[in-house]
């Protein structure tokens, strides 16, 4: 009677072993797929923002062609962060990007952005644009944002081109091509 239940468990075994190792075989392979599908849907990482490097102050003036500057559409104007971007380059601004803001609260005027808004960077921008509002976001490659608003009031015609900075150096985005 022994020896038959012996026989009878090893039958079982034999019978269930096929189908416990596949049934094991689909978890291990639906556990991998949804790690990967995770993996694959994941969104991208946000890109590294390369920090300042130290530019020397000659003449102890921060000059425009130094500063990297960043326009964006925040209103509904066509073209008008292209049209801005055309004048500070033309006033020797590096404009690094012009394109359409994807925030969720668009400023209504003119917004000025920088890593503090009493930054020479940041005072030599906004003194190019009639009623800037400023801001600080702490970012560290010190280079500036500006988001035009619905409520745009204009450029300042005669703007300063430089502005006085009493250090020898200052701590700046390393100057790249423009993206559009």
């Amino acid at each position: 009677m022994e020896t038959e239940r012996a026989d009878t468990a090893i039958r079982v075994l034999r019978v269930l072993k096929t189908p416990l190792t596949l049934l094991a075989l689909l978890v291990l392979l639906f556990v991998f797929f949804r790690v990967g599908y995770n993996w694959l849907t994941a969104p991208a990482p946000p890109p590294t923002v390369a920090p300042c490097i130290q530019m020397p102050i000659t003449d102890g003036e921060l000059r425009s062609e130094q500063v990297s500057v960043q326009v964006l559409n925040a209103g509904g104007e066509r073209g008008l962060a292209a049209d801005v971007s055309r004048a500070l380059e033309s006033d020797e601004f590096n404009v690094t990007i012009t394109g359409n803001y994807e925030g969720d609260q668009p400023p209504a005027g003119t917004l000025i952005i920088g890593a503090d808004p009493n930054n020479p960077e940041v005072q030599l921008v906004a003194q190019h644009f009639r009623e800037p509002e400023l801001q600080g976001d702490g970012r560290i490659d010190r280079s500036v944002e500006v988001l035009l608003g619905a409520e745009y009031a204009g450029m300042v015609d005669d703007a300063s081109w430089e502005i006085a900075y009493d250090q020898p150096e200052i701590c700046l985005p390393e100057i790249v091509e423009a993206t559009e």
